[in-house]
C-alpha cells in the first residue's frame, strides 16, 4: 500500500493529465483542424489575388508567384495551429509556471502569422499595422524572456526532479520500514508486556491463594483462642487489600493497553445491588454504619443488557471507598430511571455517604490513576488510588458517564449515569443470559451436599503442594472425601483414565503437561471412546480475557479465578453437582 506522503510527493512533479490516447488524439485534432482550416480560408482567398500581382510583377514567373503563395499559405497555417496548441495546453494546465508567458507566445506567433497573410493580399497598410504590433510583441516577448531567463536556469532539470524523487521515494521507503519496525517492536513490548503481568499475576497469586486459603481453614477452626482469632483475622485482612492491588494493577494495565472488554449479557441491575449489599453487611456493620438503598420501582423488573460484573466493580469500588472514609452515619445507594425508550434505559446510580469529604481543589483529579487527594490520606487510609480510575474508564467503555460532589467534613456523593440496552427476547435470544434462574444470596455448607458427598470423587490437580491442601481441606469441609491429587497433566490423564470422576479442578499452568494440553487429551479420548463427558475446572492465577478464552477453548467447562476460598468453591460445587441450585455470589469474580 502507497504512504500518503509518497504519494503526494511524486504527484508534485507529475502531470496532472497523464498522456493517454485520449490526449494525443485531441492534440492530432487541434493540429490538424487549424491547419486545415487556415488552408481552406486561404486556398479560396488568395487565388483572388494572384491575377493583380503579376500584373504587378510581370517579370517573376507564374510557378515561382505561385510556389511563394503557398509557402505564405504554409507558414501562416503553422503560425496559427501552433498557438492553438499552446493555448490548449494552458487551458488544460493552469498551475504551469509563467503560463502567462505561454499566452505571449501564443499572441506573439499569430501576429507572425498576420504578417505572412497581409503580405499573401499585399496590403501595404495592413502590413504596416501588423508588423507594429507583431513588433511590439516581439520586443515584450524577449524582455519577458530577459527577465525570466535567470529563473528558469536555476530551476532543476529533469534528471534534477527524478533524482530528487527518487531520493524523496528512497527516505520515504526508510521512514515506512523504520515504522514498521516502531510498531513490530512495540507489538513485541505488548507482548512481553502481557507475558510479564500474566506471570506477576500467576506468581503472586499462586502464594497468595495459600495465604487466603489456609486463614480461611485457620478461622474455621473450632476452639481458636480470641488472641489468635484476632492474628487470623489480621492476616485475612491483608491477604485481601493485597489480592485488590493485584487486581486494581492487572485491571489498570488492560486499561492502559486497551485489551479491557465489556460483556453484553442480559441481567437485572438488582442483582448487582443484592451483591453489594452482601460483600459490605458484615464491614458496615462493623462499623456501626448503616447501608440504605433507595431503588426506583420502575428499575425492579427492567431486564437490560451490559456488564454485570464491570457494574458490580464499579459499585463495590465506590461502596468500598465510602466504608473506608466514613465513621459515623453511613452509606447509600440510589438508582433512578432517568430516560425511558423503546428500546434503551437510562439510569443513574449514586453512592452517597456522610464521611470525611473531599476538598474541591482535589475532585478534578480524582479520576486519575494513582492519584489520591493527598499523601496523607495515602498513609492514614492506604490503597494505590487506581480504584476510581478503573471505575471511570469502566463506566465510559460502557458509554456512560462519572461525577464527584462533595463537601469537606459533610460527605461525598458519587453519581454514574449509563444508557443501557434493553433485553427484547426476539431479538436478543443469542445472548448468554447472567445467570439461569434468579440469584439468591447462599451461602453453602456441607448440609447442601450431604446427599451426593459421599458418593462423589473429586480430582485436584496442582503442582503446588499447599494449594492441592487447602482444596481437599475445603473440599472436606463440604463433605467431599473422595478426594485425589496428583501435581501435572500426565497425571491427571492417566488418573482419568484409571477411575471415573464427578468434577475435575485443573490448573492451568504446570511443569511437564499444563491443564490446557491435559484438558485436550481428556476430551479426545472421551470423543474417540464416546464416553461421559467430564467436568472439568480451570484453576487459574491469571483474570486477563484470554485467560478465559483459553480455558474454554482447550475444553474446560468454566474457570474459577486463584485464590480458591469456601464462597467460590461452594459455588462451583453447587452448579455442577447440585439439580436447580441457586447461584450463590463469587466475590473474587475475575
Amino acid at each position: 500500500m502507497d504512504d500518503p506522503l509518497l504519494k503526494f510527493e511524486r504527484e508534485r512533479y507529475r502531470p496532472k493529465d497523464e498522456v493517454t490516447a485520449g490526449t494525443s488524439v485531441r492534440v492530432l485534432v487541434i493540429f490538424v483542424g487549424s491547419i486545415l482550416a487556415t488552408i481552406l480560408i486561404l486556398f479560396f482567398t488568395i487565388p483572388l489575388f494572384i491575377p493583380g500581382y503579376e500584373e504587378d510583377h510581370p517579370d517573376r514567373p507564374h510557378w515561382l508567384i505561385s510556389i511563394t503563395f503557398f509557402s505564405d499559405l504554409l507558414i501562416a497555417a503553422s503560425y496559427f495551429s501552433i498557438p492553438m496548441l499552446l493555448v490548449y495546453v494552458v487551458w488544460k494546465r493552469k498551475d504551469i509556471p509563467f503560463n502567462w508567458l505561454f499566452w505571449l507566445f501564443a499572441l506573439f506567433i499569430i501576429f507572425c502569422g498576420f504578417t505572412h497573410l497581409v503580405h499573401v493580399f499585399d496590403a501595404f497598410v495592413m502590413n504596416a499595422f501588423i508588423k507594429l504590433f507583431t513588433g511590439i510583441i516581439s520586443f515584450g516577448t524577449a524582455v519577458a524572456l530577459i527577465r525570466l531567463i535567470p529563473v528558469a536556469l536555476k530551476l532543476p532539470s529533469v534528471a534534477q526532479l527524478e533524482k530528487e524523487i527518487s531520493e524523496r521515494e528512497e527516505a520515504q521507503i526508510r521512514m515506512l520500514r523504520a515504522e514498521r519496525e516502531r510498531e513490530k517492536a512495540q507489538k513485541e513490548s505488548d507482548r512481553a508486556k502481557s507475558l510479564f503481568f500474566a506471570n506477576i499475576s500467576h506468581e503472586i497469586r499462586t502464594p497468595l491463594s495459600g495465604i487466603v486459603g489456609l486463614t480461611e481453614l485457620l478461622s474455621q477452626s473450632q476452639g481458636l483462642p480470641s488472641e489468635e482469632a484476632e492474628i487470623v483475622r489480621h492476616i485475612s485482612i491483608s491477604a485481601e487489600i493485597l489480592l485488590q492491588i493485584v487486581n486494581d494493577v492487572l485491571d489498570a494495565s488492560k486499561l492502559d493497553d486497551g485489551k479491557m472488554e465489556i460483556e453484553r449479557i442480559p441481567f437485572c441491575l438488582d442483582t448487582c445491588l443484592e451483591t453489594v449489599e452482601a460483600v459490605f453487611r458484615l464491614k458496615v456493620r462493623s462499623k456501626n454504619l448503616y447501608l440504605k438503598f433507595n431503588s426506583d420501582p420502575q428499575i425492579d423488573n427492567l431486564k437490560l443488557i451490559g456488564d454485570p460484573g464491570r457494574i458490580k466493580q464499579a459499585l463495590l469500588n465506590l461502596v468500598g471507598n465510602a466504608t473506608k472514609f466514613t465513621t459515623t452515619g453511613g452509606i447509600t445507594i440510589s438508582t433512578v430511571l432517568v430516560e425511558k425508550k423503546q428500546s434503551q434505559a437510562t439510569i443513574r446510580l449514586e453512592v452517597s455517604d456522610t464521611g470525611i469529604g473531599i476538598p474541591q481543589s482535589a475532585i478534578s483529579r480524582l479520576f486519575r490513576s494513582f492519584t489520591q487527594v493527598d499523601a496523607s490520606t495515602t498513609r492514614k487510609y492506604g490503597g494505590t488510588g487506581l480504584g476510581l480510575f478503573i471505575t471511570r474508564q469502566f463506566i465510559e467503555l460502557m458509554g456512560g458517564s462519572i461525577s464527584c460532589s462533595s463537601k469537606e467534613g459533610q460527605g461525598s456523593k458519587f453519581t454514574f449515569i449509563i444508557p443501557f440496552e434493553l433485553f427484547d427476547p426476539n431479538t436478543h435470544a443469542h445472548l448468554q443470559v447472567e445467570d439461569p434462574s434468579s440469584p439468591t444470596l447462599v451461602e453453602y455448607t456441607a448440609n447442601h451436599f450431604a446427599e451426593i458427598s459421599a458418593n462423589s470423587r473429586v480430582l485436584v490437580v496442582d503442582d503446588n503442594d499447599v494449594n492441592q491442601k487447602i482444596a481437599k481441606k475445603l473440599l472436606a469441609g463440604f463433605g467431599f472425601k473422595n478426594v485425589d491429587l496428583v501435581d501435572d497433566g500426565e497425571k491427571a490423564v492417566e488418573s482419568t483414565n484409571e477411575k471415573e470422576y464427578d468434577l475435575v479442578f485443573m490448573d492451568c499452568q504446570m511443569p511437564r503437561m499444563d491443564g490446557y494440553t491435559a484438558t485436550r487429551e481428556i476430551r479426545h479420548r472421551e470423543d474417540q471412546l464416546q464416553l461421559r463427558r467430564l467436568t472439568i475446572v480451570g484453576l487459574t492465577a491469571n483474570c486477563f480475557k484470554s485467560d478465559e478464552h483459553l480455558c474454554l477453548s482447550a475444553g474446560m467447562d468454566s474457570f474459577v479465578v486463584k485464590p480458591l476460598t469456601h464462597r467460590s468453591l461452594g459455588n462451583i460445587l453447587a452448579k455442577y453437582l447440585l439439580k436447580d441450585a441457586p447461584i450463590a455470589i463469587h466475590i473474587n469474580d475475575p
